[in-house]
């Protein structure tokens, strides 16, 4: 009898544990999504904030992209060195003060630098959250994290437009930073509450440090990025530059592919390239995102410029449309294990975002094809 009454509080206790360890690392996907979003819906109003041009402002994105990718391939180094706890939590506390720089910043170069360091910190939320969910859950708790986590992303993608545009009305365009550094900072402290302090080995069960596969990894990385921003402002073979830029990054690039192949334990897994789910994966991966940051700019430029629509009313247009998702999410976990083979449901999905894109270039000033 007192072993019954003990074993139900305990119950209890390790279901609220688990509970808020799920909310913890899908709130903190979410806001990685927020953030990303509301950058890219709103980047004509923190450009004309500190008074950037199209090309100067590219350099906080492209700051962010990079920096993100070499968070990701560090984030396991640090794992086995701190554990998840204090990485997810350190990583949300310092992803806050670096919003904090965002928002003091008066020029192009202080915010590519306090996004580089953004993107550093936030960038492998989604990855280490997955991990996480695979490998820190049980078999009966996982379908619902996951459910959670997948909503996180929705909501956090809905919510940016929709927030953004009463932010950037009635306060203005630092408010973006503003929001995300409180956010920041609050689910710091969730995660370093809620996240188990898991993750460290020994040090002699550690990966190796990879600095300097990492470094040229980084420079590679970085130097194609510059290549790829800077052609849209300037002709590839008028610049010398850029042809150098290119040879360097291709040339770095491929030293690491050729040391890290046969490495034992590398910074990089690249035998799983040989996979054919997982090469269809990569581009699938590669297209959802370009296609969602590109329809998230361009659906801003053409609500504000090309139809008129006053910032907040294109901000709640988006943001109230983008629930549906929410929706089809609801749908498609309740439906999905009837449906045999779900590549026609990725298939439907791009030919929708080929059909809204078709849609858009014959979109009007006068038209009313946002409605």
């Amino acid at each position: 009898m007192i072993a019954a009454s003990l074993r139900f509080p305990r119950q209890i206790a390790d279901r609220f544990r688990a509970d808020s360890f799920a909310w913890a690392i899908a709130l903190a996907t979410g806001l990685d999504y927020f953030d990303n979003s509301i950058f890219s819906f709103f980047t004509s109003y923190i450009a004309g904030g500190i008074n950037a041009s199209s090309d100067e402002l590219v350099w906080a994105s492209s700051a962010y992209a990079v920096a993100s990718v070499l968070g990701i391939l560090q984030q396991q180094w640090w794992i086995e060195r701190i554990g998840n706890r204090r990485y997810i939590a350190g990583c949300l506390l310092l992803f806050a003060a670096d919003a904090v720089a965002a928002t003091l910043s008066e020029s192009a170069i202080e915010l590519a630098l306090a996004r580089g360091f953004q993107g550093y910190f936030i960038g492998p939320m989604m990855s280490a959250a997955r991990i996480l969910i695979q490998t820190r859950f049980t078999p009966q708790q996982r379908p619902k994290a996951t459910r959670r986590f997948l909503n996180m992303i929705l909501l956090g993608t809905a919510l940016a437009p929709l927030c953004g545009g009463y932010l950037v009305a009635w306060v203005g365009w630092r408010a973006l930073f503003t929001c995300t550094a409180f956010a920041g900072v609050v689910l710091g402290v969730l995660a370093f509450l809620a996240v188990p302090s898991t993750g460290r080995v020994l040090p002699e069960e550690r990966s190796d440090t990879h600095f300097w596969p990492y470094i040229i990894f980084a420079f590679a990385q970085g130097a194609l990025q510059i290549v790829m921003q800077q052609v849209r402002f300037e002709l590839f073979s008028g610049l010398p530059e850029l042809i150098v830029l290119t040879a360097a990054g291709l040339l770095s690039l491929g030293w690491f592919v050729w040391h890290q192949w046969p490495h034992p334990r590398p910074l990089l897994s690249l035998h799983a390239l040989r996979e054919k789910t997982f090469q269809v994966g990569i581009v699938l991966y590669i297209a959802f995102y370009y296609i969602n940051n590109a329809m998230s700019f361009l659906v801003s430029r053409l609500l504000e410029g090309g139809l008129r629509y006053p910032v907040e009313n294109a901000g709640r247009l988006v943001g109230f449309t983008s629930m549906v998702s929410l929706g089809m999410a609801v749908v498609y976990f309740r439906y999905a294990s009837r449906v045999r083979h779900k590549k026609w449901m990725i298939v439907t999905g791009f030919l929708l975002a080929a059909f809204i894109g078709t849609w858009m270039i014959n979109c009007r000033p006068t038209s009313a094809c946002a409605g």
